[in-house]
């Protein structure tokens, strides 16, 4: 038995096909699955939003990339793929805690150009596909360019 056909569905969101290492947020099962991750995400999403009502954004779609940014304090949510820092992870780590603490590290740290600059559409992507992006796919904040914000964990 292979698997099912999406009919006509992309197994992959377009920032996926832009970071070929990313696994599909619909993948639900074997190895590097992150759809169950991405349903547990999306639930928690809704109660922040319950929680605290207009203070929270949601990156790319409430922002529109950086062209409608909040001014002043806000929460901002964003979807971040931990694997684009380097781990040195030993068999007896947990890769996942690592990654994330490298990422919050690495944000932490951040010069505050860095920082914008991972909230900026990726380039060479048509406006079309950048619409898409903001109104059905979202995206990974800064996917093109987490290595050079690495900590080296």
């Amino acid at each position: 038995m292979g698997k099912p056909s999406a009919q006509g569905i992309s197994q992959k969101r377009l920032i996926e096909a832009l970071v070929p290492t990313a696994k599909s947020v619909f993948q639900l099962a074997y190895y590097g699955a992150v759809g169950s991750q991405t349903l547990l995400g999306i639930a928690a999403l809704q109660e922040m939003r319950r929680r605290f009502g207009d203070a929270i954004h949601v990156w790319p779609f409430d922002t529109q990339f950086t062209d409608d940014m909040p001014p002043g304090p806000c929460i901002i949510v964003g979807e971040i793929y931990p694997s684009l820092l380097v781990s040195r992870a030993t068999a007896d780590d947990i890769k996942d805690r690592l990654q994330v603490e490298a990422v919050v590290e690495a944000l932490t740290h951040a010069a505050p150009d860095d920082l914008k600059r991972l909230f900026e559409p990726p380039t060479g992507v048509s406006s079309e596909e950048l619409n898409m992006m903001l109104t059905e796919e979202g995206a990974i904040l800064g996917a093109e360019l987490w290595g050079g914000l690495n900590t080296g964990h």
